[in-house]
């Protein structure tokens, strides 16, 4: 599986990942575009944008607003093509297309996103009761660069860090006047206010993360949420072990198929007569309607249920250099992240990075990494 191929020189810009906690339930998601045109604004390209969102009862939910627009249209739009099928021309078209738009909607605002029943349930604890939090990804050459974008809208707490080719990382905290966070210990990978853990391994082989994402060289907690693979000749590709086209595909064709048996079914008895018109139109419905959710499933993985895409990746292309491979992978917090564990993910030439996303007063912050080398 892989993304269209880019062929870009590599650039000098970092990896930045930047986390604002506020106050109030819909408040990141109301900061989110005035954030994001701020860091364009900066000339930097965004990669990925998660909003979490807390509830009074401290249930926690997450959501890609920029991925929600777009699979939410391009459903729309697939259905409406079908609903061509239909004997009522236009009113065919956009029923149906209306159908598949809110389906999508709810998909993808409820189901679809990488953090596990527990991590959230840990996640929303951890977090004040009616608050939020926008987390973004893209390029940046300087992390407190990206804190300066959400100083105006007084976040409770807020950290970003730039993650260069090596791994190494600097970390800053503070929306107004940020602090240069000093590198946590080595002792421990984690603390007892550890939320959540980022891990990155990076090898010097373009097949070497595809091969301990599949398969695991030890009993691991890891869970692996992308894999991004470049050629010797400079052609990225970017992977989804949970959302990608094999996920996607078996989903929608289960999900298509049940439409297609409960809607062929109705069909088929109002036009065959009872019990035996149902079952013959919803079987040939089913099939008919779960191929085309297998067709189309397999496209959404490819191009809309992904956080990075190959070509956005040519803005720090430095750290998919030729040649490569990395692994990116969450650790829920309740899980044994252990050196051991790690050090059996070492290659020679491998490098790792794990980043702690760690609770406290006002929400969550980053927690220094520390990058190792074999």
């Amino acid at each position: 599986m892989s993304d269209p191929r880019d062929t870009g020189a590599p650039s000098d810009g970092q990896l930045g990942l930047l986390l604002a906690c506020f106050r109030g339930r819909k408040t990141a998601g109301k900061a989110r575009r005035t954030v994001e045109t701020q860091v364009q604004a900066q000339g930097a390209e965004l990669l990925d944008t998660v909003v979490l969102e807390i509830d009074g009862k401290h249930k926690a939910t997450t959501h890609d607003p920029r991925n929600l627009l777009r699979t939410t249209v391009t459903v729309g739009l697939v259905w409406g093509a079908c609903g061509l099928l239909g004997a009522n021309g236009l009113w065919s078209v956009l029923f149906w297309g209306a159908v598949g738009a809110v389906a999508a909607l709810l998909f993808m605002y409820y189901s679809i996103h990488h953090l596990t029943k527990s991590e959230l349930a840990r996640i929303g604890s951890a977090f004040p009761p009616d608050s939020s939090a926008l987390v973004i990804w893209t390029e940046t050459k300087d992390a407190r660069r990206l804190l300066e974008t959400v100083a105006s809208r007084k976040p409770s707490v807020a950290s970003a860090a730039a993650i260069g080719a090596d791994l190494s990382t600097r970390v800053y905290s503070g929306a107004s006047d940020p602090v240069d966070v000093s590198p946590g210990s080595e002792d421990g990978l984690r603390t007892d206010d550890t939320l959540l853990s980022l891990v990155m391994l990076r090898y010097p082989s373009p097949e070497t993360a595809k091969q301990m994402g599949l398969q695991p060289p030890t009993e691991t907690p890891l869970e692996v949420v992308m894999m991004i693979r470049s050629d010797a000749d400079g052609h990225r590709h970017v992977s989804d072990p949970s959302l990608g086209v094999r996920a996607a595909a078996k989903s929608d064709a289960l999900w298509w198929g049940g439409f297609g048996l409960v809607f062929g079914g109705i069909a088929g008895a109002a036009g065959g007569g009872a019990l035996l018109g149902f079952i013959e139109g919803g079987v040939l419905s089913a099939i008919v309607w779960g191929v085309v959710g297998l067709g189309v499933g397999a496209l959404y993985g490819a191009v809309d249920l992904k956080a990075f895409s190959a070509r956005s990746l040519k803005s720090v292309g430095a750290l998919a250099a030729p040649g490569t491979s990395i692994a990116v992978a969450l650790v829920d917090a309740q899980s044994p992240l252990t050196k051991d564990v790690l050090d059996a993910y070492n290659t020679p030439g491998s490098q790792r990075l794990v980043l702690n996303f760690n609770g406290g007063e006002g929400g969550a912050v980053l927690e220094p990494p520390k990058p190792r080398a074999t």
